[in-house]
């Protein structure tokens, strides 16, 4: 980028011209978009982590009842199949 006083080469984040000292309007609107940005950044993590923290127990509650249906689907299944091969019944 350059200066728009005297035609310098300047940095993105100089602010002011090294060579006659004009301010940089560019690096000022710069500096206010990447500051915006990183607003708007802290703001979506912290809806995503709410989001996960608030939804925690219920996954972990959903977990927990699959195994626990899965378990005593199998454990029966298993004691039913044992009890008819036992008795000579197939199914």
């Amino acid at each position: 980028m350059k200066c728009e006083h005297c035609g310098a080469e300047l940095g993105l984040l100089d602010q002011v011209c090294p060579y006659c000292g004009s301010i940089n309007t560019e690096s000022a609107a710069h500096q206010k978009e990447k500051e915006d940005y990183e607003e708007r950044s802290r703001k979506a993590a912290g809806k995503i982590r709410g989001f996960f923290t608030a939804n925690v127990p219920l996954v972990c509650s959903a977990i927990l009842m699959f195994l626990l249906v899965t378990g005593l689907w199998l454990a029966w299944g298993a004691d039913t199949s044992f009890t008819l091969w036992s008795k000579g019944i197939s199914e």
